[in-house]
């Protein structure tokens, strides 16, 4: 073989070994992206410390994601600390809230979302997450 024929098939090895390590590292970026972050609230309606609200509101978290169910460690209760019977179910990047009773008039309600309570598509947990409203008086 020739000097240059040697020289023409390195020349093409090394742009290979470039290109497959730059797919290697493509492939690996379009796998991670989004993976490792966990989900995180993007508006909340009651929004935090918000009044007036109505003793029947549905509450509604929404996400930067879609989230899935994940420990459903969720809870409402009052300042005094009583807990409320609540159903949760999740569409797409909303979860949405309803109290089986009315809520009482003129009382302060914190919702926690514990952590773990729902993850992403990739698993990646909420973190703790509170917000507190208080219903109307009439």
């Amino acid at each position: 073989m020739g000097v240059k024929k040697i020289r023409k098939q390195a020349i093409i090895l090394i742009v290979a070994l470039i290109a497959i390590a730059l797919i290697v590292g493509i492939v690996f970026w379009i796998n991670s992206s989004g993976t490792s972050t966990s989900p995180k609230v993007t508006a909340a309606d009651p929004s935090n410390n918000s009044v007036n609200i109505s003793v029947n509101k549905t509450i509604k978290i929404t996400f930067n994601e879609s989230i899935k169910s994940g420990s459903m460690f969720i809870e409402l209760k009052n300042s005094n600390g009583t807990l409320f019977h609540i159903n949760k179910s999740i569409n797409g990047n909303i979860l949405t809230i309803n109290h089986s009773t009315p809520l009482s008039k003129g009382a302060k309600y914190t919702l926690i979302l514990h952590t773990g309570s729902v993850t992403d598509s990739a698993g990646n947990k909420l973190a703790m997450w509170s917000s507190s409203f208080t219903t109307n008086t009439v």
